[in-house]
């Protein structure tokens, strides 16, 4: 309770919600909830909870989640299509490279790293957004201070399709021109 009333945090979210009943016991699966039940009822700001469809199923199966729970929204990964998408992603990426420290030649708020980033995400949106996640995962495992063009190739290579998974085919390696 002293941490949700002292923090600055504007929300909370909590990403891949249909593994925390994945196999659990009823008890477990009761805990569960009352654990849920009581971070809704203390953390007085706006919670996310993200997941497959199986999430509604678990919520739904309890009342008192149902009751914390009000607003389902089914999505798919928007594409980027339209002049006030890209500006929309544009500032979102400045805002992330103010707070993200990156190497100069993969700073996000670039025009040729908006191209990259684009072109490796295939123009979606949620796609983008885990892009930089992973590619700050890998910078972290190898302890670098800064994000490096080489850390979001191992991102993109991780998740692209096998026919753009080698080294001189990632849009992080490709000259600029070649991307554009």
């Amino acid at each position: 309770e002293r941490f949700a009333a002292h923090t600055s945090v504007v929300g909370l979210a909590l990403d891949e919600f249909h593994h925390v009943y994945a196999g659990k016991t009823e008890r477990h699966t009761l805990a569960i909830t009352q654990t849920c039940k009581n971070i809704v009822n203390v953390f007085r700001k706006p919670i996310i909870v993200l997941g497959l469809d199986g999430v509604d199923e678990f919520i739904a199966g309890s009342q008192e989640l149902t009751q914390r729970f009000r607003r389902k929204v089914f999505f798919e990964d928007p594409q980027l299509t339209s002049k006030e998408d890209l500006a929309d992603v544009r500032l979102l990426l400045q805002a992330v490279d103010d707070v993200l420290p990156c190497e100069p030649n993969c700073e996000l708020n670039s025009a040729d790293m908006l191209v990259r980033m684009l072109l490796a995400a295939e123009r979606k949106f949620g796609s983008l957004v885990d892009l930089i996640r992973r590619a700050c995962e890998f910078g972290a495992m190898e302890g670098a201070a800064r994000v490096t063009l080489r850390h979001y190739e191992a991102a993109y290579r991780e998740s692209a399709p096998a026919s753009g998974r080698k080294k001189r085919d990632t849009p992080f390696t490709l000259p600029i021109e070649t991307v554009q």
